[in-house]
């Protein structure tokens, strides 16, 4: 082999390795032996000890350091879930709902156009390119912030360090480890003794946010791209757009296309439209689009399953997504998964086993939760002992009873489920299985209640001194999707009350190193990072975490999203009407979250002025666009007039009913929205004349003057900042970078003309660093902190200055 001797011969090495590489990694047809493709790495190798190094060269994908922890970066598009699947009844619910939201849309389809491919068993990853070069490789995180694992994802042998396309694209994938080499891994472990993993999937996670980047190299992790994030590529259609990723050399997703008819409304009906038979019509239509597409992609559900175990990785099912690009732009997300794409699960696994005992959880609402415990079985790679009932509805059908032998199966692949009793297998050892008549933890009476809604009982603690509730609501609230105070453990939470030390939540702001001291096990060091950590959630956790961590019934993550971005701080008192206009916030949600807020009025003021949370989502200048009304008819004045006037005061128009529709307006003369109207359970204003309309509209949908005001006083989205950091604090760089980020400033590595504030924490020596001779010189204005205690109201102090 020749020696390496120009530039030019390095240049020609370097891309002779990327192709053999490529070829080995990505198309499975190596093209050299392993002999020669290792003497032609040790010469360029060689080479760059005495000469500049180029980026491409393989050498920069081996790893030996180790990192200290993982940064936290900004996905450009949100990273969202997929709607969940599981039988082929959920799949023909999803598909009729997805055409009924196109047919809603009036959108102008020719055919309709679906992506299908295997849903690889890892976990998620968002490489961000720009001008050609992967810039951030970061996990999904919370969807919108992921950990920064770059310097891991450039040791994935077939994941492009470079690619031929200079524009910004993020190219979203799985990673993944094969069943050959999962199956290796482990044999290698389990003859040292060591511990081995439960399945591929989970050692493909621990591999990816390995600090120690040796670890990383030598296991063979692999990246198989599903999708798109952000893009600066205008491809209508996603499968053109992953045909021409394929094309950058990344591994193959066998995503395949399926184009099918559109029935469309015959020509001799269109000058009718306004008749009943047109609506009949267009709802027949719709169900020859189902007939026609549901049998096609269902098969091509099946044929992936059959194929399951000839695919190199695991799978866990098939991803179905909507091919046109602009139309799933329209289509948009509901409050957790886009509306244009689905994730439909293989058939679940089954094992035999036996129930054991049933135990009582006591939850931080009251409900007491039937727990079984199962004599211990493997399923799919891990150890079951235990597995939900649900409630006293699932109990009775089931038919279930102590010494049972149960069919179980992990939903999803993850939740373990009893499916069925073995009915042939019972013998004279079964028992009833006992319900309780008093709660487990403060022994008071518990009440049996019947949803009216959906008809399941529910066993209840409804003592509202119980330690068990409180216990759980605190161990709740600490936790990181609410207000994340680090350190304080259920176990702390749990001796502390038991201790009569913290009896609300109130209390826990108000405890001293001498009351955890108090406790058995603690010391100086332990009690002062637990009243440290508390002290840090002060001031800077976002209100949606505020809400979250209240345990408000029907109230989650997604709902205190969705009232902290439209409504910011007036959400505690917004009347039920105004609530229940927020878009994605059921009925339920809304009346929980108002009559909580009625009830606790001074517990949230009170909370609120302690834990000073900031509003960092978006708030929406949206006027009462929120409410949705539809119009139907004939007026005094043209509907377009009409619309205008409705427009101007914020509400947002439509010619049809749908199931976001809060009111129709119609004609005393007659509508054919009237029917829809009814049957979805909207609120139907008819007018004979519109001299009055406003007054009728805001009566009829229970807005008073107060809750238009509050609305429309809505702030409007602030320009964000842009913070630099500097010296050491007590948290670490990449903690208080994430909360500077959420509270919507843009933390970055150097001041320029730009920046807006300096942070300098501790430092070394008595020289300024760069980045304070910098500010001084431009005249940007420094914050100096000995903690971050309190930082962001001193952020705003030094700001307002």
């Amino acid at each position: 082999m020749q020696k390496i001797k120009t530039t030019k011969d390095y240049k020609d090495a370097i891309d002779r390795l990327n192709i053999y590489a490529r070829a080995y990694y990505t198309g499975h047809t190596p093209l050299i032996d392993d002999k020669s493709y290792d003497l032609l790495y040790r010469e360029v190798k060689a080479y760059e000890i005495n000469h500049p190094i180029d980026p491409l060269s393989p050498t920069q994908r081996v790893g030996d350091k180790l990192l200290n922890d993982f940064k936290k970066s900004n996905h450009m598009h949100r990273m969202w879930s997929l709607d969940d699947i599981f039988n082929k009844q959920e799949f023909a619910t999803w598909l009729k709902t997805l055409l009924k939201n196109i047919n809603d849309l009036n959108y102008n389809l020719e055919e309709y156009s679906f992506c299908v491919s295997p849903k690889f068993d890892g976990l998620s990853l968002n490489l961000l390119y720009k001008e050609g070069r992967l810039v951030v490789a970061s996990t999904r995180g919370d969807g919108e912030v992921g950990e920064i694992v770059t310097e891991q994802a450039k040791l994935i042998q077939d994941l492009p360090l470079h690619i031929p396309f200079n524009k910004t694209i993020e190219i979203r994938g799985e990673v993944v480890i094969s069943k050959e080499n999962f199956k290796a891994y482990n044999k290698t472990q389990l003859d040292l003794g060591y511990k081995t993993y439960a399945n591929p999937r989970n050692l493909a996670n621990a591999t990816l946010r390995q600090l120690d980047l040796k670890v990383v190299a030598e296991r063979k992790l692999e990246f198989i791209p599903w999708g798109i994030g952000y893009s600066e590529e205008d491809s209508k259609s996603l499968f053109s757009l992953m045909q021409l990723v394929l094309s950058f050399g990344f591994k193959d997703n066998f995503m395949k296309h399926f184009i099918l008819p559109k029935h469309k409304l015959e020509s001799t009906l269109m000058p009718t439209f306004q008749n009943i038979n047109v609506l009949e019509e267009k709802k027949r239509l719709l169900r020859k689009d189902y007939e026609s597409m549901h049998k096609p992609l269902e098969d091509a559900y099946l044929d992936i399953q059959k194929q399951r175990e000839e695919y190199e990785c695991e799978l866990d099912g098939a991803v179905i997504v909507l091919d046109d690009r602009a139309l799933q732009a329209k289509l948009g997300f509901s409050v957790k998964v886009p509306r244009f794409a689905c994730a439909y699960k293989f058939k679940a696994t089954y094992e035999e086993t036996k129930l054991l005992d049933v135990s009582w959880q006591l939850g931080r609402s009251g409900v007491l939760t039937p727990v079984a415990l199962l004599e211990p079985v493997m399923l799919q790679g891990a150890t079951i002992s235990r597995a939900s009932l649900h409630n006293v509805d699932e109990i009775k059908r089931l038919d279930i009873k102590l010494n049972d032998t149960v069919l179980i199966t992990r939903s999803g692949d993850v939740i373990p489920k009893i499916e069925s009793v073995i009915l042939e297998k019972r013998d004279s050892n079964t028992k009833d299985i006992i319900l309780p008549t008093t709660c487990p933890v403060c022994h008071e009476e518990v009440s049996f209640i019947k949803d009216l809604k959906s008809g399941s009982t529910k066993i209840m603690c409804t003592n509202k001194t119980c330690v068990g509730i409180l216990k759980a609501k605190l161990s709740f609230y600490t936790t990181k999707d609410c207000m994340d105070i680090e350190n304080l453990a259920s176990s702390t939470i749990s001796s502390l009350v038991d201790a009569k030390l913290v009896r609300t939540i109130k209390d826990l702001y108000f405890l001293k190193k001498e009351d955890l001291l108090s406790l058995e096990g603690f010391k100086d060091k332990k009690a002062l990072k637990i009243i440290d950590s508390i002290k840090a959630s002060i001031a800077s956790r976002n209100l949606w975490k505020f809400i979250n961590a209240l345990s408000i019934a029907n109230v989650g993550k997604e709902s205190s999203k969705v009232l902290e971005s439209n409504l910011g701080l007036k959400c505690f008192e917004a009347s039920l009407e105004i609530l229940e206009t927020l878009p994605d916030l059921s009925s339920d949600t809304c009346t929980s979250f108002y009559n909580y807020c009625k009830d606790n009025k001074q517990e949230i003021e009170n909370l609120l002025d302690i834990t000073k949370p900031f509003v960092a989502l978006s708030t929406k200048p949206l006027g009462l666009n929120l409410t949705k009304i539809a119009l139907s008819g004939s007026f005094d004045i043209s509907q377009d007039s009409l619309s205008a006037l409705l427009s101007s005061q914020g509400f947002k128009v439509t010619k049809t009913v749908n199931k976001q529709t809060n009111l129709l307006i119609q004609s005393t003369k007659g509508s054919n929205q009237e029917q829809e109207a009814l049957r979805l359970g909207k609120k139907i204003l008819k007018v004979s004349d519109t001299l009055h309309i406003l007054e009728e509209v805001y009566k009829t949908l229970n807005i008073n003057k107060d809750d238009i005001d509050l609305i429309k006083k809505m702030p409007l989205d602030a320009e964000k900042k842009s913070i630099v950091l500097t010296g050491a604090l007590d948290i670490s760089r990449s903690k208080l970078t994430q909360i500077l980020e959420e509270a919507g400033y843009e933390v970055k590595n150097a001041v320029n003309k730009d920046t807006t504030l300096l942070i300098e924490g501790a430092s070394k020596g008595n020289t300024p660093s760069s980045k304070m001779q910098s500010a001084l010189k431009l005249g940007v204005k420094v914050l100096q902190l000995e903690d971050s205690a309190n930082i962001l109201e001193k952020i705003d102090e030094a700001l307002k200055e």
